[in-house]
């Protein structure tokens, strides 16, 4: 069956599991033995290596070191190190709200520039257009 979501370098890669969703560097990486609907952002998963199901984990607990099955070892981000707080997610959601907020602003102002910039663009042309009715015609002078 599978169904596994993985983004970021070696997420869940040694995962026979299902329905596991990683996120980040190494997320998910400790899984193994078909361990079911997980999931794991910016952490490595068991410690020792080995099977859950059902289980979410953010950040890392303690890992330092990620190993892949041929034995070579990664070490881990620095920023992996520590798990995120609820506040420090609430805190995220925030700032992505108010991102959003002045997103939308900006759409609506950059709209109404572009109907400006129209506007002006069609005054233009009809000056354009007058003053080249406005020049006399050209007159030719015979000179004998």
């Amino acid at each position: 069956m599978n169904y596994n979501t993985a983004i970021g370098r070696r997420a869940l890669y040694r995962t026979e599991g299902d329905q596991n969703t990683g996120l980040g560097f190494f997320a998910g990486s400790n899984l193994n033995d078909g361990g079911t609907n997980n999931i794991y952002i910016g952490n490595v998963g068991p410690d020792p290596i080995g099977t859950e199901s059902n289980t979410i984990r953010l950040g890392t607990q303690t890992a330092t070191v990620a190993t892949e099955p041929a034995g070579q070892t990664y070490p881990m981000p620095a920023h992996t190190a520590t798990p995120l707080s609820a506040n420090e997610l609430l805190k995220q959601q925030r700032v992505v709200q108010e991102l959003k907020a002045t997103t939308e602003r900006q759409a609506a102002v950059i709209a109404l520039q572009e109907g400006q910039i129209k506007a002006l663009t069609a005054g233009l042309q009809k000056v354009s257009a007058q003053v080249e009715m406005s020049k006399p015609a050209p007159q030719v002078v015979n000179n004998p």
